[in-house]
């Protein structure tokens, strides 16, 4: 790096500091503040983010060509996807351990579709509304004119105009379909070379489970853009697959085995699998409230109490209503990343 980039990257880092202090006043710490400041440039440094290979308007139109008008682009992002993932999805063809009739193509199609639709639905928004601002739009109703538009946007014309445009934005679109699929391919993968671990720790998975369906996004984002996953087995079996380390969910294990021994609580735990960097938690049904099938009501807002006691005596936080459910065996906790949280 020359003196010149050198003084550039200190400005962008000073810049970074002083914007996140200004937005984000609670990193008040400046040890913290320039932790943060450094993560995220190291995130904007990244290939894909900062300098993602170009997206010609022929690649555009080779995968968008004749997707079918849908009110919200989905079928036009659907192509996109498919065009970008296209040797992801043919490998699920020879995937082994999967069931005979999986619908793994299909999850894999709404991942990334859905990552794409992500990054760039205000994009084309942006476009249709340039187009409509400037008289553009051919047609007697809203209905035509939208059609009008996405004709326009899946021709070669359309596809030169994106990549020239927003070319940076379909490139981060395409990295990021790709990251997904990747990610996809490494839950299968995972999935299938654990099953005899899976099998042992959980009750209802065999050795002759099939992997049938994975239904991402059930949870936060971790490393790279991986997401927790509930992984459906043929034999109607269920797992959660968790891409961080589950160590933290068998310590909390550990704490309430031992406080429902001496007497001192009543809860219900999942069984968790630890495989170093990710792991697998036991699959619980949720009961929702206030139809929930609780046979005693009382026992179940005692066991919340001894729960809120257990999580407060940890120091745990965010265990709001999104990582905790409610069980035909009382509440139970989904989401143990952030016990024993320190003081700040």
């Amino acid at each position: 790096m020359g003196p010149a980039a050198d003084t550039g990257h200190r400005l962008n880092a000073f810049r970074l500091t002083e914007k996140i202090s200004t937005y984000i006043p609670e990193l008040a710490d400046r040890h913290r503040t320039e932790t943060v400041s450094r993560n995220l440039q190291t995130l904007l440094q990244e290939p894909s983010l900062s300098d993602p290979a170009p997206v010609t308007s022929r690649t555009i139109h080779n995968v968008s060509a004749g997707a079918p008008v849908h009110p919200r682009f989905a079928r036009y992002f659907e192509a996109l996807a498919s065009g970008w993932t296209r040797d992801t999805a043919a490998r699920l063809t020879e995937a082994p351990g999967v069931s005979a009739d999986n619908t793994l193509q299909t999850d894999l199609s709404a991942v990334t579709t859905t990552l794409v639709s992500g990054q760039l639905l205000r994009t084309v928004l942006h476009v249709l509304e340039e187009h409509r601002n400037a008289g553009r739009l051919a047609g007697t109703d809203a209905e035509a004119r939208f059609a009008h538009f996405h004709h326009w946007l899946t021709s070669a014309d359309g596809a030169e105009h994106m990549a020239k445009a927003h070319g940076t934005a379909y490139a981060v679109a395409r990295n990021r379909a790709r990251r997904g699929a990747r990610n996809f391919m490494e839950i299968i993968e995972r999935a299938v070379a654990d099953l005899p671990r899976v099998a042992q720790e959980f009750s209802a998975v065999s050795m002759s489970s099939r992997l049938q369906s994975i239904a991402t996004g059930a949870g936060d984002n971790h490393a790279d853009g991986r997401s927790v996953a509930i992984l459906t087995f043929d034999d109607g079996a269920k797992v959660v697959f968790k891409p961080r380390n589950v160590q933290s969910d068998t310590a909390l294990n550990s704490l309430i085995d031992w406080s429902n021994r001496t007497g001192l609580t009543t809860l219900h735990t999942l069984s968790a699998l630890p495989c170093g960097n990710y792991g697998y938690v036991e699959f619980q049904e949720s009961f929702g409230w206030p139809q929930a099938q609780i046979e005693n009501q009382v026992r179940y807002f005692d066991q919340l109490g001894q729960l809120t006691a257990v999580l407060f005596l940890l120091r745990a936080s965010d265990i709001h209503f999104e990582n905790i459910i409610s069980s035909a065996n009382g509440p139970v906790v989904i989401d143990t990343e952030t016990l024993l949280t320190p003081i700040p």
